[in-house]
């Protein structure tokens, strides 16, 4: 609640700073009660406004700092700390670990979502920092690394399986493998 709160002055901001005009805002409202969408959704679609501007926006607005997921490397150790439900559920991707200090920094939609936060504090054992991303790029790094982390652990279980047995069978035997390879029992057991 308190975060729709501050995104609904985002366009506000975005007239303050320039980047929109008063009557791109009057049209993008109109719009909106037309079609549903949201004023930030229109400022986009009608191409007012970038993504970067509305996180800039909102940035400003909440005084948490954003990040650019897309450029991050993220360490499979690092990934590994938030389950991929957890990151579907609550649009939130972990980038970043500092050991020393017991920090984690990660990514959210909403970074003012205190239930997410608490849980991943206590999931976790590091203090959170959290930081502003596109829910969209989080998505797509986060769809990326997920299903990057499945392929690697199958790939790793067909290279358990004995040469011979892939090698002589059949596809009934190669599949018996694949089902039998703890990867595969951990994914059937979801």
């Amino acid at each position: 609640f308190i975060y729709m709160a501050y995104t609904a002055q985002v366009p506000a901001v975005l007239v303050e700073k320039n980047i929109i005009t008063p009557e791109q805002l009057d049209l993008a409202k109109l719009e909106s009660a037309n079609s549903g969408k949201s004023v930030e959704q229109v400022l986009l679609d009608k191409g007012f406004v970038t993504t970067d501007n509305i996180l800039a926006a909102q940035t400003a607005l909440l005084g948490i700092a954003s990040v650019d997921i897309t450029s991050k490397i993220i360490p499979p150790e690092v990934l590994n700390l938030v389950s991929e439900q957890f990151y579907k559920l609550y649009n939130v991707i972990p980038f970043q670990k500092d050991d020393s200090s017991g920090v984690l920094s990660v990514a959210m939609a909403n970074p003012l979502d205190i239930n997410a936060i608490s849980f991943l504090e206590r999931k976790t054992a590091h203090k959170i920092r959290p930081f502003l991303a596109s829910g969209k790029d989080i998505k797509a790094v986060g769809d990326g690394l997920y299903n990057q982390g499945l392929t690697t652990e199958v790939t790793a279980a067909l290279k358990e399986a004995p040469a011979e047995i892939l090698k002589n069978a059949d596809n009934t035997e190669v599949e018996s493998v694949i089902r039998d390879a703890p990867v595969a029992k951990i994914v059937s057991s979801l």
